[in-house]
């Protein structure tokens, strides 16, 4: 076994290979799940109840869902980088773009009484594209859901100086100090997140989001105590 010596490489070539590897490393899990689902309903079918059969199926679907998720995070991700995602923003009124997304989110079993959403400002309208403020959106608030099993804050606020808050508050985890600042960084993961299901693509996508919008994005954290999530989008009355 030949071992490649980085000292010969360019960082953007050692870079490459980290991504490569990266990619490799996540779509194993969701391969190996769906391999071993399949081997057993081929092998074992005639053993298995029809309520095992049904959840072997399950695993397969989620785990052919998790593959389909990645690779269109990796999709955006590389078509931002380009400069070529398509961004398409329009002036629309932005509380009921996002009450309708927390309500959508909340419909869901898992998370029904968890969500909670605030605004006193409900006349703002936005100049956003609508399909990139929900990908933001749907990756902040999810990740509060995973990483917290108390109630999660999604509020907006109004500012001076032209500028409206949405924030994302949680009471979870945390994100350890050492992490906050490689937290952007492409297929990063916290320290803590142990088996926690993700990429560590989201965040990069949420940035370059706000970045396309003209914006900006802060995080607030405490291990232990949890994380607010600050998007800030610059603001003129329309």
């Amino acid at each position: 076994m030949y071992k490649l010596k980085s000292k010969n490489m360019s960082v953007a070539d050692i870079q490459k290979l980290h991504v490569i590897s990266t990619i490799i490393h996540e779509l194993r899990t969701p391969l190996s799940v769906i391999n071993s689902n399949i081997q057993l309903l081929e092998n074992g079918k005639d053993m298995m109840g029809q309520d095992m059969q049904t959840e072997s199926f399950g695993y397969c679907h989620d785990a052919i869902k998790m593959i389909s998720v990645f690779l269109d995070d990796i999709g955006l991700i590389n078509k931002i980088n380009k400069g070529i995602v398509p961004f398409t923003p329009e002036i629309k009124s932005l509380d009921p773009f996002i009450r309708k997304l927390v309500k959508e989110l909340g419909s869901i079993k898992s998370n029904r009484s968890r969500l909670i959403y605030r605004n006193e400002n409900t006349d703002i309208k936005l100049n956003f594209d609508t399909k990139l403020m929900r990908y933001a959106l749907v990756n902040l608030i999810n990740n509060a859901l995973k990483f917290s099993k108390e109630e999660i804050i999604v509020s907006v606020e109004k500012y001076r100086f032209g500028e409206v808050r949405i924030k994302v508050k949680d009471s979870g985890i945390g994100i350890p100090k050492d992490d906050l600042g490689k937290i952007f960084e492409i297929f990063y993961r916290g320290k803590n997140t142990g088996m926690i299901p993700g990429t560590g693509l989201g965040m990069s996508i949420v940035r370059q989001c706000m970045h396309l919008h003209g914006g900006k994005i802060y995080i607030d954290s405490k291990v232990g105590k949890g994380t607010e999530i600050i998007m800030s989008l610059p603001y003129e009355k329309f």
